[in-house]
């Protein structure tokens, strides 16, 4: 049970159907906790400490926190847990922009060893971790479809060089070595891959932009704490897209141009 300062509970609103709420007129819950101290088995029911409340409103988030989370007043959850005058925990909202590790430290320092402060990273850890593995999955696969997409680039590279032997011929005429060669052949493969890349990943901040401001892809489902697909443009993540496409483009362009050119022949 989370404590705010409300009069009447709010419950969930999957809480709200399993409890059979369907209209707030007359819609009472009665709320059952553990009493502090002894446990008697003779009397079950004197174990626990009960309150009837209204019902004051419903709210819809994602379903496992409608399933698990009752707002209530703070001086009923201090009567219904046995804590009166105390509190269990305290959620504190930051400020847009402040730094919640700064925050984190400071709070700890000011509460003491008794008090256990964490940040909502901490709190769920295993979602945030399983979100980052998602992430890291989907960025291996695009980088897989990518080297295989990269091999249509080895081929018009190959077929250029084949075109030119001509040219080539002319240019070791001149004294131009295997080298100078070979540096021309991959200016070109870089250029196509560098023009190709720009278009990509120009298209791709647009539509994260797009989907970011206007949500154009929105979620079918109800239970979500957003109703569009949640994206974030980030310098960072476009900066190692660009540097494993480099690096791809780099390797697949040296490997043809190096197997086509020979030192001594094309």
């Amino acid at each position: 049970m989370r404590l705010g300062d409300l009069e009447r509970l709010v419950v969930g609103q999957s809480m709200a159907w399993m409890l059979g709420i369907r209209s707030l007129a007359d819609a009472d819950v009665t709320l059952y906790a553990v009493r502090r101290g002894s446990f008697s088995s003779l009397l079950p029911l004197e174990n626990y400490t009960r309150r009837t409340e209204p019902v004051g409103g419903v709210y819809t988030l994602d379903l496992e926190t409608e399933r698990t989370y009752v707002l209530a007043s703070l001086r009923l959850a201090q009567e219904l847990f046995g804590y009166p005058g105390r509190a269990s925990a305290l959620v504190v909202r930051l400020a847009p922009g402040a730094d919640a590790a700064a925050v984190r430290k400071t709070v700890a320092e000011a509460a003491g060893d008794g008090f256990r402060v964490r940040t909502r990273d901490e709190l769920r850890a295993s979602f945030y971790r399983i979100m980052t593995y998602e992430k890291w999955g989907i960025f291996f696969i695009a980088l897989l479809v990518l080297i295989i997409a990269s091999f249509s680039v080895v081929g018009a590279l190959a077929m250029l060089i084949v075109e030119k032997r001509d040219d080539i011929s002319t240019l070791r005429a001149l004294g131009a070595d295997t080298g100078l060669v070979r540096a021309v052949f991959r200016t070109e493969g870089f250029l196509i891959c560098g023009l190709g890349a720009v278009a990509g990943m120009t298209l791709g901040v647009a539509a994260t932009l797009a989907q970011q401001y206007f949500g154009l892809i929105e979620i079918p489902a109800e239970t979500f704490l957003t109703k569009s697909y949640p994206v974030e443009f980030r310098p960072t993540d476009l900066a190692v897209v660009a540097a494993s496409f480099a690096a791809v483009a780099a390797l697949l362009s040296n490997i043809t141009v190096r197997s086509m050119i020979k030192t001594d022949r094309l």
